[in-house]
C-alpha cells in the first residue's frame, strides 16, 4: 500500500503540472480508452426491466430516483460539506487534497483518508471496480474530468445521491430517508440531513440502525462543518446538535421493491458488472417471481399485527422468502426494510441444528433418530451452554433432541463430529465456513457474517428434495435490449445428502411441526418440516425464525432486530414458536389453496422395534424380539445402511443375577437382584421335590430377599429361582432358572416358614 501511494504521489503531481512529459505520456496510454458511458449513470428512469416467472412485467420494481429539486439544501451542503468541500471549485479532481490524502496515507503506512471527489466517487459507484490499482485510479480521474465537462454540478450531486450506499441495503437518498426516517427526501430536517451524509464513509459503522452513539458523533461533526464552511447559523448547527437521532422502524417497503433489489444485485454479479450499470442499461431480467406467493409475503409480513410491540413501544422487523423445491428459484421475497438479501447477515440460532448438526452426524453414521443422548447442564472445556429455560431433560433421544431444540445436545453433537466433518458437509450446500467459525458455538447458530438467509433455505431446501442441491437464485435469465439471452439459469442438482437421511431429519421435523417448538404449525392440514429459532442476549432476543418446507416449497420467516441497539429489542414474547411460527402458518395457507403431498420415504427406510427398557434402563439400541412385550417395545424408522442390528435377551434368555445365600440359627437367608418387569418364583428344593414357597410380582426394588425357617434339622436344601413374564397373550414366558448350592440346615424349630 505505501508503494501505492508513493507512485500514485508522483503520477499525481507529473500530471498536475504537466513537466513530466513520461508520465503524460504514461497516463495518456493508460487512460486512452476510457470514455464516459451516459448510459450508467443514473436517471430518473430505470431502463432495465424485471419479468416475473409467467414472463410479466414487474411494475414500478425500482421506482427510486429523486430530482434535483426535491432534494433539500441541507443534504446537498452536508453532503458536499464532508465529502468534497471544494467541489463548487474543482474540474472534477481535487489535487490538493489528493496530495495531502497521500501524504497522511504514507505516514500512518496505510489508507486512513481518501481523496476522491464526489465526482470521482460517482464515477467509481457507476463505471469502476473497487480494485486499489494506479490504473483504476487514473481511468477514475480522466472520467471525472469528462464528466464535468458534460454535465453540471447539480446534476453530478443528483446522480451521486441517487447511486450512493447507505447501508442496510438502502441505495440512494430517497431509499434512505424512507428505510431511516420513513419520510420523503423533501421532508428530511438538517440533523437528519446531516445523519445521512455522516453515514457514507462508513456505513456499517455510522449508520443509526446498526451504531447510534458513533451515527450521532458523526452527525455531529457534519453540522460543525456545515457551520465552518457558513452553510448554517450557529443556532441552527446548536439545535441540530441537541436533537435526538429517531429511527422510525415501522418504514416499510412496496410489495417488489426489495425483490427487484436483491435481484438486480445477483444479476449484476452474474455480469460482473456495477448494479447501477444494470439498471442504467436495457437489460431484460426474468426472475422466479410469483405473485400470489409475493403479495402473502407482504399481507404477512408487512402487517404490523405479526409482531408484538416491545416495552419501549417498537416492532421487530421482518423477512419472508419462499422458494420453489422444483426449481429452486426465490419465488417470494419481502422485507419490512427496502433490504438487498445478499447483503444482510444474522446469526441462525436453532435453525442451523438440522442442516449443519444433525444431517452431518446422519451422514457419518454417528446418529440414528433414536441414539440416546444425556441432556444434562455439561461444562465442554470452559462452555456451557444452557437450554431454554435451563430445563434438562436427561436421557432422551435425537427426535427429542430437535424438538425441543435442546443446546446441550446440539454441542455434543458438534463435538462428536469435529469441524472437518461438519465444514466438508457445508461445502456441499454452499455454507461458508472458515476457521474463526471453529467453535462449538457453531452448533448454535453462531456463524460467520458470509452466510445470509438462502445459504441456510438451500440446506433446507435440499432436505425437501431428497437430498439434491441446487443454489437458490433469483435469477431465471439475463437477455440484453436486442433479445440475446446473455445468461440462462442451468445450474446441474448436486446429491450432497444421503436421501434415506434427508427422509429422516424431514420426518424429525414434521414431527417438530407437530408437538415441537414449531407445534404452532399443528394441523394446518398437510404436511410441513419446520425448525424454530431464537437468538437472545442478556438485554433481550434479538432474532425469531421459522424455517421449513413442504413437497412443494422451502420457506423462511425471520422477525428481528438489526440495529444492535437494545431498545429495539424483540419483546419477550417473539419467539421462533410464537410470533414468526403464526406468521409462517398463515404464509403457507395463502399460498397452499391445494395442498401439497405428503412426503414420501425412500426404499432404504425400514421401521424397527426396538427393546424399550433396555433404551430407557441401558441406554442402548437393541432389537425388540417376538417375546418382548408390546409395552416392552417401541418403533422407530432407520435408514437400511445405519440401524441396530444386535436382539436384545432381555425376554429371550434372561436369568437371575446377584443371588447370595446364607444359613443362620438354622434358617436359610437368600438374596438376589431384580428387575422390574420381570416376575419371580422361589422353590425349596429338598430329595428332588420342589416346592413354591413364595411369588413376587413386577418389583420396583433392586434387590429382593427371603428367609426360609421351615427345613427339617439336619437337612440338605436347594432354592430354586424362576424368573418369568407375562407375554401379550397373558401366559408366563420363563427365563433361566438359578439352582442354589447344597444348604445343609440345622433347626431345632418347629417347622414353620418365615417369608420377609
Amino acid at each position: 500500500m505505501k508503494k501505492f501511494m508513493l507512485i500514485f504521489l508522483i503520477v499525481i503531481l507529473s500530471l498536475s503540472v504537466l513537466s513530466v512529459s513520461g508520465a503524460a505520456i504514461a497516463y495518456a496510454s493508460i487512460t486512452k480508452n476510457a470514455v464516459i458511458q451516459n448510459n450508467l449513470l443514473p436517471t430518473a428512469t430505470v431502463n432495465a426491466s424485471f419479468l416475473d416467472n409467467d414472463r410479466l412485467e414487474i411494475k414500478n420494481a425500482m421506482d427510486n430516483f429523486v430530482e434535483y429539486n426535491e432534494i433539500p439544501k441541507n443534504l446537498i451542503n452536508a453532503v458536499v460539506a464532508l465529502e468534497d468541500k471544494r467541489f463548487y471549485k474543482h474540474s472534477g479532481v481535487d489535487y490538493v487534497r489528493i496530495m495531502g490524502a497521500v501524504k497522511n496515507n504514507i505516514k500512518n503506512k496505510g489508507v486512513v483518508e481518501g481523496g476522491s471527489t464526489i465526482t470521482q466517487q460517482l464515477i467509481k459507484n457507476t463505471h469502476l471496480s473497487s480494485e486499489q490499482t494506479v490504473k483504476r485510479k487514473l481511468i477514475e480521474i480522466k472520467l471525472a474530468r469528462q464528466l464535468e465537462k458534460q454535465y453540471s454540478k447539480e446534476e453530478i450531486i443528483t446522480m451521486y445521491l441517487n447511486v450512493v450506499y447507505f447501508g442496510n441495503g438502502m441505495y440512494g437518498a430517497k431509499s434512505a430517508a424512507k428505510g431511516l426516517f420513513n419520510k420523503s427526501v423533501e421532508d428530511l430536517d438538517l440533523s437528519e440531513c446531516a445523519t445521512l451524509a455522516a453515514i457514507l464513509k462508513n456505513p456499517s459503522k455510522n449508520s443509526p440502525i446498526n451504531h447510534l452513539d458513533n451515527a450521532t458523533e458523526r452527525r455531529n461533526l457534519v453540522l460543525g462543518l456545515m457551520y465552518e464552511q457558513g452553510y448554517v447559523s450557529e443556532n441552527e448547527k446548536t439545535l441540530a446538535v441537541n436533537s435526538e437521532i429517531t429511527v422510525d422502524r415501522s418504514a416499510t417497503y412496496s410489495n417488489t421493491q426489495s425483490y427487484c433489489l436483491s435481484a438486480a444485485y445477483e444479476a449484476a454479479m452474474i455480469l460482473n458488472i456495477s448494479v447501477q450499470t444494470l439498471l442504467s442499461s436495457n437489460y431484460k431480467i426474468e426472475t422466479y417471481l410469483k405473485p400470489a406467493e409475493q403479495r402473502a409475503l407482504s399481507d404477512v409480513i408487512g402487517n404490523p399485527s405479526y409482531y408484538a410491540l416491545n416495552d419501549n413501544g417498537v416492532r421487530g422487523e421482518g423477512v419472508g422468502i419462499i422458494l420453489d423445491n422444483e426449481t429452486l428459484g426465490v419465488s417470494g421475497y419481502f422485507s419490512t426494510k427496502r433490504r438487498n438479501v445478499f447483503d444482510f447477515y444474522r446469526p441462525y440460532g436453532s435453525v442451523i441444528k438440522p442442516v449443519l448438526v444433525y444431517t452431518p452426524a446422519f451422514e457419518n453414521n454417528l446418529l440414528t433418530v433414536a441414539t440416546p443422548i444425556l441432556d444434562e447442564k455439561t461444562d465442554f472445556s470452559g462452555y456451557s451452554p444452557s437450554n431454554y429455560g435451563d430445563k434438562y431433560l436427561g436421557w432422551i433421544d435425537t427426535r427429542t433432541a430437535i424438538k425441543t431444540s435442546s443446546n446441550v445436545a446440539a454441542v455434543k453433537t458438534y463435538n462428536m463430529l469435529g469441524f472437518e466433518k461438519i465444514s466438508n458437509f457445508a461445502s456441499k450446500i454452499n455454507i461458508n465456513l472458515t476457521e474463526n467459525d471453529n467453535n462449538a458455538t457453531l452448533a448454535l447458530g453462531n456463524l460467520s457474517s458470509n452466510n445470509g438467509f438462502l445459504n441456510i433455505l438451500g440446506g433446507y431446501a435440499a432436505l425437501a428434495n431428497g437430498g439434491d442441491f441446487v443454489r437458490p437464485t433469483f435469477i431465471k435469465s439475463i437477455a440484453d435490449n436486442n433479445g440475446n439471452v446473455l445468461y440462462e439459469n442451468s445450474q446441474a442438482k448436486s446429491n450432497a445428502i444421503n436421501a434415506d437421511n434427508a427422509y429422516l431429519i424431514t420426518d424429525m421435523l414434521i414431527d417438530n411441526a407437530i408437538s415441537g417448538t414449531a407445534k404452532g404449525l399443528n394441523g394446518i392440514g398437510f404436511q410441513v418440516a419446520a425448525k424454530t429459532g431464537t437468538v437472545g442476549t442478556d438485554t433481550g432476543n434479538t432474532d425469531a425464525y421459522n424455517v421449513g418446507y413442504t413437497t412443494k416449497n422451502t420457506y423462511l420467516v425471520w422477525h428481528g432486530n438489526s440495529t444492535g441497539l437494545p431498545e429495539n429489542d424483540l419483546s419477550n414474547s417473539e419467539l421462533g414458536g410464537s410470533y414468526a411460527t403464526r406468521s409462517a402458518r398463515d404464509i403457507l395457507l395463502k399460498i397452499n389453496v391445494d395442498k401439497p403431498a405428503p412426503f414420501t420415504a425412500p426404499a432404504g427406510i425400514v421401521k424397527l422395534n426396538l427393546d424399550k427398557y433396555s433404551l430407557d434402563t441401558d441406554h442402548v439400541l437393541l432389537l425388540a424380539t417376538e417375546n418382548t412385550p408390546s409395552v416392552y417395545k417401541t418403533s422407530e424408522i432407520f435408514s437400511a445402511g445405519n440401524c441396530p442390528a444386535a436382539y436384545s435377551s432381555r425376554f429371550d434368555n434372561f436369568s437371575v443375577t446377584g443371588v447370595n445365600t446364607n444359613v443362620s440359627n438354622g434358617a436359610v437367608n437368600i438374596s438376589f437382584s431384580t428387575e422390574p418387569y420381570l416376575y419371580y418364583e422361589i422353590y425349596r428344593k429338598i430329595t428332588g421335590r420342589e416346592v413354591l414357597i413364595k411369588e413376587f410380582s413386577a418389583q420396583t426394588e433392586k434387590q429382593l430377599s427371603v428367609t426360609d425357617s421351615g427345613v427339617n434339622t439336619k437337612k440338605f436344601v436347594k432354592y430354586v429361582i424362576k424368573p418369568y413374564f407375562y407375554n401379550d397373550d397373558n401366559k408366563k414366558v420363563y427365563g433361566n432358572s438359578y439352582v442354589t448350592a447344597n444348604l445343609y440346615v440345622k433347626n431345632s424349630f418347629p417347622f414353620y416358614l418365615f417369608d420377609y
